[in-house]
């Protein structure tokens, strides 16, 4: 596996844009306190990378995050700025959002529901990684 990459702004160094090992497609992890701006900084992040094509697949692996401080509205915020950036020809496949607990599992399909698209979800929250390489495979 090549070596990982970090938030290319600086500001996250608990961010880490790597390949997925399991399938073709980009893996983001990450620890600490989940914001919108950390949210903000993970897609970017994807973007950014020299690995990122238009159509790959990426996990994004919030199991590690800590939702404490998350309130619904942030749901909405962080949706908004997705839509913001991911607004182009440049768009991602498909992206599995990896959380295992009860509470960041609710807020999370409240951003799936906000984030959904014209022309088809590029979304899923899931709660395993066999989930998401499921869903990937699905194509």
């Amino acid at each position: 596996m090549a070596p990982e990459e970090t938030d290319p702004s600086g500001a996250f160094d608990d961010l880490v844009v790597e390949p997925l090992p399991e399938a073709p497609g980009l893996q983001v992890r990450g620890r600490g306190p989940m914001t919108p701006a950390w949210a903000r900084a993970s897609m970017a992040a994807v973007l950014a990378s020299p690995r990122f094509e238009a159509g790959v697949n990426v996990l994004l692996d919030l199991s590690a995050m800590d939702f404490t401080g998350v309130v619904a509205r942030d749901m909405g915020i962080i949706s908004r700025q997705e839509r913001s950036i991911l607004d182009g020809d440049a768009l991602p496949g498909r992206v599995a959002v990896l959380v295992e607990e009860d509470l960041p599992y609710g807020l999370s399909r409240m951003f799936e529901a906000l984030s959904e698209r014209a022309d088809g979800p590029i979304y899923r929250v899931v709660r395993s990684r066999a989930d998401a390489l499921a869903w990937f495979a699905q194509g």
